[in-house]
């Protein structure tokens, strides 16, 4: 409404989450549709920035961040490091419809090159809704017992389908699955996310930029 009564006519939005579905992008549009439906300003129109699961701000910015914690690690630590990239678990149709779970993987795959990995997982966490119906799966802590039948001794996460530190990494990785970690005799290590990194910040002001010339 009071975009309507001073009068503007486009506007450009910018989608928070790394990997595209209907929860995290396609149900935010159509809440700004209905939005400027419930205003009867339907003359207003909006274009959204392109996905930026493979932007090399994001990339580079989360490759930065890993590095942080590899560069402190002793020789032993490192040696018997697992590398796990988790994102959010969906369910297993609703990637299929948004290709959320190749996203995802893209991600991972960019980071783990940047970072010179020859091996690495990736996991997803924060499972709800309906445990009859798929998710996408391997859950980030049943993985862990899969890491010291390998002869891991310790595991480093990347939150990479997380920009910053919200409930699900806060409460879910840094409590609950270190928790786990600890009980399987596994070091943990969580990778911070990239909210401060000025490679994101300077991409998405890039990205701003190119789409309003």
């Amino acid at each position: 409404v009071e975009i309507k009564r001073k009068g503007l006519k486009k506007g450009l939005a910018l989608v928070l989450a790394p990997h595209r579905s209907e929860a995290s992008w396609e149900k935010y549009i159509r809440c700004v549709n209905e939005s400027l439906k419930e205003a009867g300003a339907e003359e207003i129109s909006y274009e959204y920035l392109k996905p930026w699961h493979e932007n090399p701000g994001f990339i580079g910015a989360q490759t930065e961040e890993a590095q942080k914690i590899l560069q402190n690690l002793s020789p032993e630590d490192k040696k018997g490091l697992h590398v796990i990239f988790c994102a959010h678990s969906i369910p297993v149709e609703m990637s299929e419809r948004s290709h959320y779970a190749q996203e995802f993987q893209t991600s991972a795959l960019l980071i783990a090159r940047e970072l010179g990995l020859s091996s690495w997982k990736i996991a997803y966490q924060s499972r709800s809704g309906n445990l009859r119906q798929p998710w996408l799966e391997p859950d980030l802590r049943s993985l862990f017992e899969k890491v010291k039948s390998e002869g891991g001794t310790g595991v480093m996460i990347v939150p990479v389908g997380f920009w910053c530190d919200n409930v699900e990494v806060l409460f879910d990785l840094d409590i609950e699955a270190k928790l786990e970690a600890e009980k399987k005799d596994l070091k943990f290590w969580r990778v911070p996310t990239v909210a401060n990194n000025p490679r994101f910040t300077g991409m998405f002001s890039d990205l701003i930029q190119n789409q309003l010339k």
